[in-house]
């Protein structure tokens, strides 16, 4: 038995990493659990794959995998390890619109509420007005000369069609245009939530960090949780708190209630994390050699749009434009690049975990896109009656959900 704590935070990514912060500057004793390793205060013993923002790890994910209604199957990449998907995503760091946040009607979660606290979070360089500027989190825009020539293509073309651009990805205004990523970069390193709100605080007492310690159910007694029952190195240890914080991501925080026994049809229901459609391009021939490159680095260009569909200014984003090359031996061989659509409706629907003592766990969720549409047309695919050509690639068609590859 470990403890008792004040509070134990059950997952130390993005969030759970501040959530602990702020907790121990308050002079609170807090427990931070994490299933994956904790490779300390930022220095050349965390993974080169972590560090470096042109790369993405695979080796700390928790393999995770997604079926849609239609019985499709697909990975969905989430991080275990300190710093969580903070630490091997693509570095966005991007605001939601304010109108959305006043559209919910939550006491309390208005944008006028929850703005301030974006100057405690963000430090940014440049970009627009709404960005914080004092907090720990350093962010800045990706630079012109970083941008690969499939994204320096893919804004030259948003351009050619019509569309502005952007000064911020983030910007209250204008509705559509196409910007560069604001990114969550400091000296060419993916800065992590760990690096940017537990380094500061590690060492404190007060502060126990259970790395390598995968919380696996709460026990309840009373209507009130007592133990997050954990699992560490093959053994079972047990963590005792005052209060249990639940920071496990919009997959893991439903996936650990669903195992403490909380039988609902609403569990994880409306969650969203990164619903998408993703569209393959192939190079055209006497396409610019850049377009071929072995170059990984994935930086960021954002198209905003408007579907029409929605009474929202814009509703989906056209992001992510990157290669995916695998070369032979010769170096003849190309898989196509992809696009990834983001429209803003598709949500979880259900969640299961199928276990024996004889199979390693299965983990698996249930994808539904939101009412009133199906997973092959989505409301955002009504969307843009333009097509956006990307030089060297096919025209892709967005009009009636198809695309012309």
């Amino acid at each position: 038995m470990t403890g008792p704590y004040d509070v134990a935070v059950i997952g130390a990514g993005s969030a759970g990493c501040v959530v602990a912060s702020r907790l121990v500057r308050a002079g609170a004793r807090v427990a931070l659990v994490e299933a994956g390793p904790d490779y300390g205060r930022f220095s050349e013993r965390w993974p080169r794959d972590i560090r470096d923002p042109r790369r993405r790890t695979g080796r700390h994910d928790w393999g995770f995998q997604a079926e849609t209604v239609s019985g499709m199957v697909a990975e969905e990449p989430r991080a275990r390890v300190v710093g969580g998907c903070s630490a091997h995503n693509e570095c966005a760091a991007v605001w939601p619109p304010q109108e959305d946040l006043d559209a919910w009607e939550l006491p309390g979660w208005s944008a006028n509420d929850l703005w301030p606290l974006v100057q405690g979070i963000e430090r940014a360089s440049g970009g627009s007005t709404i960005r914080g500027r004092t907090g720990p989190l350093v962010t800045r825009q990706w630079r012109e000369n970083e941008l690969t020539t499939w994204q320096s293509a893919f804004i030259e073309s948003a351009l050619a069609e019509g569309y502005g651009q952007l000064d911020d990805a983030s910007a209250a205004s204008p509705d559509s245009g196409v910007a560069a990523f604001h990114a969550n970069i400091k000296r060419d390193v993916r800065w992590n939530a760990a690096f940017a709100f537990l380094d500061p605080v590690r060492g404190r007492r007060g502060l126990d960090i259970h790395a390598r310690t995968e919380a696996r159910r709460l026990v309840s007694r009373a209507q009130r949780a007592v133990t997050l029952v954990c699992r560490r190195d093959h053994r079972q240890i047990e963590i005792r708190a005052d209060r249990y914080v639940v920071s496990c991501g919009t997959f893991g925080s439903p996936l650990l209630l669903l195992r403490s026994g909380i039988r609902s049809r609403e569990l994880g229901r409306g969650l969203q994390d990164h619903p998408g459609v993703a569209l393959t391009f192939r190079p055209r021939r006497g396409a610019p050699s850049g377009l071929r490159s072995r170059n990984p680095f994935r930086s960021q260009v954002v198209l905003r749009a408007a579907s029409g569909t929605t009474r929202f200014g814009w509703d989906f984003t056209l992001c992510h434009i990157r290669p995916r090359a695998r070369f032979s031996s010769s170096c003849s061989s190309w898989r196509p690049g992809r696009a990834v659509w983001l429209p803003c409706e598709a949500t979880v629907r259900g969640f299961g975990s199928d276990s024996s003592s004889t199979k390693a766990e299965r983990t698996w969720m249930r994808l539904r896109p939101a009412s009133g549409s199906h997973d092959k047309s989505l409301p955002a695919a009504r969307s843009s009656k333009r097509p956006i050509r990307l030089p060297g690639f096919a025209v892709v068609h967005f009009a009636g959900g198809s695309a012309q590859m």
